[in-house]
């Protein structure tokens, strides 16, 4: 094992036993649900590095929508607050947590899900423009559903999905060198199959393009919806502009194939199709027990977050039954002293 595949897997480690000491459980079942959701790219992060992309680019995008609607020299001095102090407070990095999983069911790059919950908000008719959404305002209300929806379509047209797919080929996991055919890999390659069929490109420069300049899939992956002499055409065509197959770096060919959810507590699920197709899930649940064992062990408790969250409500219950215990106590010597008492009873004339 390569010092590469160390440092991968201990931070995978480090960022897991993060979240579960500070997210309540259930948040992390989740991952799981979106693993199949979300863009392509970003199924090998893990669920706290995807947080933190997707807060870097809310504040990024946060800073020019100021500068667009509010006042420059405002945007120019926004306090930029780094992730790292931002997820200190629990409460904020649930926030954060939660809107990047929104954003993951509806699998495009968050750079088009925050600009486009940028853009439907300023055309609020409360004052969109005055205030600046919050990081977990950027999705829509039971109020906005369709409208919202109705305008994401609009606003997610096949130019702006085909120059977004270019970052797929800085995935390491995706590059043709890497692949070992793990449902993440085969979702990447349709995806991109898909896309090129939708398009006007013609096939010789879809081909140079997804197989040359920006590898992700091979020649032999558009078999199916191009016929032989028209590929084999296109690949003749597409080698005369290409420079040549990019050589695979070291980071590709070292690169973990653990899938997002890989070892977050409470995920594995044998009986979901996520699980049943997943080649690393074999490893999964020793990686959770692990994460557990050690939140355990720092925190003293399985579940931290969730035991905090339930101190307040449980001191209110305490006082609460405390109360009443001594309001019954109170009632019962009220009612003892009046059924022994020596005293006379005395009738006012």
């Amino acid at each position: 094992m390569t010092t590469l595949d160390l440092s991968h897997k201990k931070q995978r480690f480090d960022d897991a036993v993060f979240v579960a000491s500070n997210l309540e459980h259930c948040r992390l079942t989740t991952e799981r649900e979106l693993q199949d959701l979300k863009w392509v790219g970003y199924r090998f992060m893990t669920p706290l590095a995807a947080t933190k992309l997707f807060y870097d680019i809310y504040r990024s995008l946060r800073v020019g929508y100021v500068r667009e609607h509010k006042d420059k020299d405002l945007a120019d001095n926004l306090p930029m607050v780094p992730f790292s102090d931002f997820v200190k407070n629990p409460k904020k990095l649930a926030m954060a947590w939660f809107a990047r999983q929104i954003a993951d069911t509806f699998g495009v790059p968050y750079e088009i899900y925050i600009e486009f919950g940028f853009w439907f908000w300023s055309r609020r008719a409360s004052g969109g423009r005055h205030n600046v959404p919050q990081i977990n305002q950027l999705g829509f209300s039971d109020a906005t559903e369709t409208a919202w929806r109705a305008e994401f379509n609009k606003f997610l047209s096949h130019d702006r999905l085909w120059a977004a797919s270019r970052s797929l080929a800085d995935v390491p996991q995706l590059h043709p060198d890497a692949f070992e055919g793990t449902a993440e890999q085969i979702a990447a390659r349709a995806f991109i199959v898909d896309l090129c069929g939708r398009s006007e490109c013609s096939w010789p420069r879809a081909i140079e393009m997804w197989c040359y300049s920006y590898p992700i899939v091979t020649p032999d992956d558009f078999a199916a919806i191009v016929p032989p002499e028209v590929l084999e055409a296109s690949v003749a065509t597409a080698l005369l502009g290409a420079l040549g197959p990019t050589p695979v770096s070291d980071a590709a060919l070292a690169g973990i194939l653990w899938p997002s959810c890989h070892g977050m507590p409470s995920a594995m699920d044998t009986s979901a199709e996520a699980c049943r197709k997943c080649s690393s899930s074999a490893s999964c649940n020793g990686l959770a027990s692990m994460v557990k064992s050690e939140v355990l062990r720092s925190t003293g408790h399985e579940e931290p977050r969730q035991k905090a969250l339930r101190k307040a409500p449980n001191e209110r219950q305490k006082r609460y039954r405390a109360k009443k215990k001594a309001a019954t106590t109170s009632a019962g010597v009220s009612s003892s002293l009046t059924a022994t008492s020596p005293l006379p009873e005395v009738t006012l004339p």
